[in-house]
């Protein structure tokens, strides 16, 4: 997947409206202006909560590398699975999925 990081870029926030249910193997989340439904394991649910429109990527994979005990933050693993999020319309960077949501909307 192509790293939509770069100067300028906004930290990672989810998008707006969604419904974040916590499940025991991670989070389940409604997107209802999309009518679609995600369910994200433990290492996806950690990301996509720690993506908070202040952390940058850096910071997040730190994180998780805190959080499962790694000597090295995965900041590969880690911006792949923002690029899946944001792929799916779960996460925005610069209003991407915003401007979507807005699309599909309209017509």
């Amino acid at each position: 997947m192509a790293d939509v990081y770069g100067e300028g870029v906004t930290p990672p926030r989810p998008v707006d409206g969604l419904e974040v249910h916590l499940v025991d193997d991670g989070f389940v989340v409604h997107d209802l202006a999309a009518a679609r439904v995600h369910h994200l394991n433990l290492t996806s649910a950690l990301v996509f909560d720690l993506c908070d429109g202040e952390r940058e990527v850096d910071d997040i994979a730190a994180e998780v590398a805190a959080a499962f005990s790694l000597a090295d933050p995965p900041l590969a693993e880690t911006r792949e699975c923002i690029d899946q999020l944001v792929a799916e319309q779960v996460l925005v960077v610069d209003g991407d999925a915003q401007t979507s949501h807005q699309s599909a909307d309209d017509s």
